[in-house]
């Protein structure tokens, strides 16, 4: 098939598709109105990204002036002007218009505004992320489009924008058959702030007894007091040891010199141990009477927070 054939073959496929929408939009155009008010408030909103996809869904299923007109308008704000142009020619074409039609009118003054867009200068536009909202020249557009606008010679700002996070922009100067291009990106993390009080310090006073301390002490004393005990043991035994000798009672007397013995020895044994405890003990009674009071803080920061970590803020509450 050759070229020209096959080029009449998709013109007629598409007059064959566009006359069934309209028989479509005929047989239910309550149904048509509904879908198109619905994609025209999306296009109130502001949001002409999301207003160009509602109105390609009615024209997926319908075919009128009013959608064509309206998908125009919208690729013309978009500055998609070759798209727009075409829509434009449907509505002056497709539909058997009277020439004093007010959407007839309308759409032959936008065609011949776009009639020799395909001269104007292009900016090729790349934004790092679909959720922001782009402007040109301070008119919202809604979501960027990776895509090439076309645009008549003058100066341009591109500017996108997400909430949370800095506006970046971007100026350009578009000349008649140029191209430039144009990528925004934006911060890949959200900065947030939040700042915690720090009290100031409280103090403490230590008002519980220390039971480790007394009880050294205390243990010290009774070690001391039982070493007193068996030295007086050991006294009474020497003079047991003195009236066996008188009697001459050699058994009496090693018993006795055997009590002796064993007295002198629990004796330096208690006094040791118990004046080493004693002395462990009032050492750390010392101690805790002249240590400071201990000091409790609530700790909090000021944070810079990022998902890299933006650092530490310290405010104290003094």
């Amino acid at each position: 098939m050759s070229g020209s054939r096959v080029g009449a073959f998709l013109l007629c496929a598409a007059m064959v598709l566009t006359t069934f929408s309209e028989l479509r939009a005929q047989s239910d155009p309550e149904e048509y109105k509904r879908q198109l008010d619905a994609a025209t408030e999306v296009y109130n909103s502001g949001d002409l990204s999301l207003a160009l996809i509602a109105y390609l869904e009615v024209r997926s299923r319908f075919s009128g002036p009013e959608v064509d007109y309206s998908l125009a308008r919208t690729y013309h704000r978009l500055h998609q002007c070759v798209s727009a142009r075409t829509f434009y020619a449907y509505v002056m074409n497709s539909y058997d218009l009277p020439e004093k039609n007010p959407l007839y009118q309308r759409a032959a003054n936008y065609f011949d505004e776009l009639y020799s867009c395909d001269q104007w200068g292009q900016v090729e536009l790349e934004c790092s992320t679909q959720d922001g909202v782009l402007s040109v020249n301070g008119e919202k557009l809604g979501a960027c489009m990776k895509s090439v606008y076309q645009l008549p010679a003058g100066m341009y700002k591109f500017s996108l924008e997400k909430a949370g996070l800095p506006a970046v922009e971007q100026s350009v100067d578009v000349s008649d058959g140029s191209m430039a291009k144009v990528k925004l990106e934006l911060p890949s993390h959200e900065v947030v702030e939040r700042i915690v009080e720090v009290p100031a310090p409280v103090l403490v006073e230590q008002s519980s007894t220390n039971w480790l301390v007394w009880g050294l002490i205390g243990g010290g004393g009774l070690l001391l007091a039982s070493s007193a005990y068996f030295n007086a043991a050991g006294y009474s035994a020497m003079v047991d040891v003195q009236k066996a000798a008188d009697r001459g009672d050699l058994s009496a007397r090693k018993s006795a010199e055997d009590d002796v013995s064993t007295q002198q020895v629990l004796t330096g044994v208690t006094f040791g141990v118990g004046l080493a405890v004693l002395a462990t003990g009032v050492t750390f009674a010392i101690l805790d009477a002249v240590s400071e009071p201990e000091v409790e803080t609530d700790t909090g920061v000021s944070l810079m927070l990022s998902s890299e970590g933006a650092g530490l803020l310290w405010r104290t509450g003094f």
